[in-house]
């Protein structure tokens, strides 16, 4: 219990608090499977070398931001990568109640949205991925203007292709058509502009001032970080396991136990 944990060394107390904090978001558990899960996690590293990696890994497992028992959201968002911390945001934007749920830590290094940079331009000739762009944008640079660390810089693109090359051709058409800055610059043209770049002859390349990079790990802290200021319930370390309905409700429960509603 949360009494006897206060006489206990205080890296014990910290486990089982961090586990009976899990425990009590997991109503769905019956008492038996409750107090075996602290058996389980915590009896056994009492006094042992591994008792501060366990603690820390159990914060991990389950961290809530306030979740409350039974709480029923407009929108469950299920991983928070770079896709489904921005669906939560957008969610909560347009005022439904949300819970975005991860299994792993903020920013993990187990998916596709971690890491150092990830290029972003406007090298596309279909005009709904241009609109796309067009959309997305505007929502990072506001990201970027509120967050704590650097989120993307602007560098500029450049498109390399044969002179005459078709792909090079319908970008420019869709640039023109659609009013989008761009020039085309000669092997010569493009030494002088770039000399870091030695292109050959009868090769053509298209400079469009306004592509870039993401700071990947950096953007998904301050997407959480911005979807916790709109409302957006977090948990980490729940690892979806079923998805069920239960009186006009979907429930998604977790292999632990611990169930959100939708």
């Amino acid at each position: 219990t949360l009494a006897q944990a206060l006489w206990l060394k205080p890296r014990v107390a910290q486990i089982m608090l961090a586990t009976c904090s899990a425990m009590m978001v997991a109503p769905s558990l019956t008492s038996a499977r409750r107090l075996a899960a602290v058996a389980r996690h915590v009896f056994p590293v009492v006094g042992s070398p591994a008792l501060a990696a366990t603690s820390t890994a159990l914060v991990r497992r389950l961290s809530f931001s306030p979740v409350h028992a039974g709480e029923v959201y407009d929108v469950v968002v299920i991983g928070g990568g770079v896709m489904g911390v921005w669906a939560a945001i957008m969610a909560a934007k347009r005022g439904a109640s949300t819970v975005l749920a991860d299994q792993f830590e903020i920013a993990h290094e187990r998916g596709s949205s971690h890491g150092d940079g990830r290029i972003y331009r406007l090298a596309y000739d279909e005009d709904h991925y241009y609109d796309m762009m067009m959309h997305s944008l505007p929502l990072w640079r506001e990201l970027h203007a509120s967050a704590k660390e650097k989120i993307m810089a602007t560098t500029g693109q450049l498109n390399l292709a044969p002179e005459g090359h078709g792909r090079l051709e319908s970008l420019e058409k869709l640039y023109r058509r659609r009013g989008v800055p761009h020039e085309r610059l000669s092997a010569k043209a493009l030494s002088t502009r770039f000399p870091q770049y030695d292109m050959a002859s009868g090769m053509g390349a298209m400079y469009q001032p306004d592509g870039g990079v993401l700071f990947a790990s950096n953007s998904i802290r301050a997407a959480w970080e911005l979807a916790a200021s709109l409302g957006v319930r977090t948990v980490t370390g729940f690892r979806a396991n079923v998805v069920t309905e239960e009186a006009q409700r979907v429930v998604v429960a977790s292999e632990e136990g611990v169930r959100l509603y939708g």
